[in-house]
């Protein structure tokens, strides 16, 4: 049986800030389908989910019962039965929806509800330069159990994985390194838990942790462990219960409430961490410094990118800039 296990991120240089990323669980390790759902069905799991697979166009409508995308016409995807709200595992045809809006690449989160009539809920994403990003989806519910995919324009093929390793109430998050420019969909959606479907939640797209800020933040310039200033995304829903031993401001950016000290960044961190839902989810960038006035202790370039790459799986989760 596959277990959720909840852990707290040891960060090398900033143990003190640890409170900051209670209740978070390993990113690696799936939920038990047993608990996580009343369908009787135990032998199937999530990841036999053929939701977006398949190539072809076949004539099944919104409704149909299906495998693959082969089966459903070209208006329709396949959708898991886990994604839908539903007392039976059975796949259906359901038609693809028109695009919510445009996501803004290291803008404000944007806002969206799923429910029994719209149980897949698209974005459009415009990448006009190939690389990492990173994506979040973050529940605004707390019973939403949120699912976090990428497909192509047409919204019929999923360009990664389906992204479902938390429990309800939290977010989920992948860093993809687009290969090629061009318009791609966010998709947000639900998994079917014990009864409950659905809710109301947020995604953010970013790629530079400088232009992420106007959520609020939470600043530990003087602390005498390791100088830094954490900044909360535009949108995000972090409240003073995330910054746990920081001084919290719920309108002003790191640079505005150290603008005094003329700090010296060496380097910004960014990330999705797992808080509980009471605290708040978004997109965070932990800005670190090297100098300035009344500065705590002093963090190198090189110190930061240590710190960074301990956070929530390194490399695979976070950007470093």
């Amino acid at each position: 049986m596959k277990q959720k296990a909840n852990i707290n991120y040891t960060l090398p240089i900033f143990s003190i800030l640890a409170a900051l990323l209670i209740n978070c669980p390993s990113s690696n390790e799936k939920k038990d389908d047993t608990t996580k759902n009343l369908l009787i069905l135990s032998a199937l799991s999530k990841s036999s989910s053929s939701s977006g697979s398949g190539t072809g166009t076949g004539t099944g409508t919104d409704g149909s019962s299906c495998t693959t995308n082969s089966d459903c016409n070209s208006s329709t995807v396949c959708v898991s039965g886990y994604n839908l709200n539903q007392t039976t595992t059975t796949s259906k045809c359901t038609t693809i929806p028109a695009s919510s809006g445009t996501i803004t690449i290291n803008g404000t989160a944007s806002s969206g509800t799923i429910s029994s009539s719209a149980p897949i809920v698209d974005y459009t994403l415009t990448i006009s330069t190939p690389g990492n990003y990173l994506i979040t989806m973050f529940p605004t519910t707390s019973t939403l159990d949120s699912v976090l995919q990428i497909y192509d324009s047409t919204g019929r093929t999923s360009v990664n994985s389906s992204i479902d390793s938390t429990l309800s109430g939290l977010r989920e998050r992948v860093l993809y390194n687009f290969t090629t420019a061009g318009t791609y969909r966010i998709r947000a959606a639900s998994y079917y838990l014990s009864g409950t479907f659905g809710g109301g939640f947020k995604v953010q797209v970013a790629n530079t942790p400088s232009s992420v800020s106007g959520g609020g933040s939470c600043n530990f310039f003087s602390n005498g462990t390791a100088s830094s200033c954490y900044d909360f995304s535009s949108g995000s829903t972090y409240v003073s219960g995330a910054c746990n031993g920081g001084t919290y401001n719920a309108t002003s950016s790191c640079a505005t409430v150290n603008a005094a000290a003329t700090p010296t960044v060496s380097g910004r961190c960014l990330y999705a961490f797992n808080s509980i839902f009471s605290n708040g989810h978004g997109l965070v960038v932990r800005n670190y410094y090297s100098a300035g006035t009344g500065i705590g202790a002093a963090v190198s370039t090189g110190q930061g990118s240590t710190d960074c790459n301990s956070i929530d799986g390194g490399s695979t989760n976070i950007i470093f800039q």
